[in-house]
């Protein structure tokens, strides 16, 4: 295989440096992945109260590009953008659906006399709760569209900033710029 490799014009510094890149990616990628928790807590704890805050798709950028970097070791590729991009979309979707099951779990442990927990750890939740998730998604849809658009909008300008800073040139250390 490394044969195959060389024949295409590539000396083995270039294979590693690209193994390395690689490396750094999926590191970065690991480390930003503990956005998509702590995106789901901060949603839930101000959807108890009765919030949707864009806040949270802000915050999710913040922590993901922060936890990204510090793991990939440096700045963020276009891929590195659309990864980050891709865990605030599922971050935002995971926090959403989980608003719905602590909805449920509180509706169910008023109707039984159980506290919102013991409602949620009860054997027979989940199945009670994906046999009413079909009736139920049409009376969050004005509160889904409500939270994709804060979310949207708390996320835009900090994930514009990340792929417009991806979208520049890498310039090799210790490079000067021609204008001096």
């Amino acid at each position: 295989m490394a044969s195959a490799l060389l024949r295409s014009g590539e000396n083995m510094s270039e294979i590693r440096c690209r193994t390395h890149t690689r490396r750094k990616r999926r590191k970065g990628t690991a480390l930003s992945l503990l956005a998509i928790p702590a995106g789901v807590a901060v949603w839930l704890i101000l959807w108890k109260f009765g919030f949707i805050a864009s806040i949270v798709g802000f915050g999710v950028v913040w922590v993901a590009v922060q936890l990204y970097v510090r793991g990939a070791g440096g700045a963020i590729s276009r891929l590195g953008a659309f990864i980050i991009l891709g865990i605030v979309v599922v971050t935002l979707l995971l926090s959403f659906l989980s608003g719905m099951v602590y909805d449920a779990a509180s509706e169910i442990g008023e109707a039984s006399g159980l506290s919102t927990w013991e409602a949620f750890t009860h054997d027979q939740f989940w199945s009670v709760f994906w046999d009413a998730f079909p009736d139920a998604l049409p009376t969050y849809r004005s509160d889904f569209l409500i939270a994709a658009a804060f979310g949207a909008l708390g996320a835009f300008s900090m994930l514009r900033a990340v792929f417009q800073h991806a979208a520049q040139p890498v310039q090799p250390a210790g490079a000067q710029d021609s204008a001096e």
